[in-house]
């Protein structure tokens, strides 16, 4: 599922766009699907190299857009099947 970066932290490591990306990668190509739980924001920051705040902020877009669903600070799983516009709406939701 989603890689640790290659390199150094904060030199084209992981922020949290990119993660929700391949997290949402992951999804599309079937890796994940509706009702499989995704890592703990603290396993993904771990895994990652990030701070939880980071992986926390990947995973609030997938949320607002219905992809993941979950309370916060609580289990998340994947909500629905993959749809091809959901990387503009979740990237848009970033701003």
């Amino acid at each position: 599922m989603i890689k640790p970066p290659k390199g150094r932290p904060g030199a084209g490591g992981y922020d949290a766009q990119r993660l929700a990306a391949e997290l949402l990668d992951a999804i599309n190509s079937g890796e994940l699907h509706p009702g499989d739980r995704i890592p703990t924001t603290a396993a993904l920051a771990e895994k990652c190299g990030v701070n939880k705040n980071t992986a926390s902020k990947a995973v609030v877009p997938l949320k607002r857009i219905g992809v993941l669903s979950g309370p916060a600070g609580g289990k998340t799983w994947v909500r629905v099947p993959p749809l091809h516009g959901n990387r503009h709406k979740m990237m848009s939701s970033f701003r």
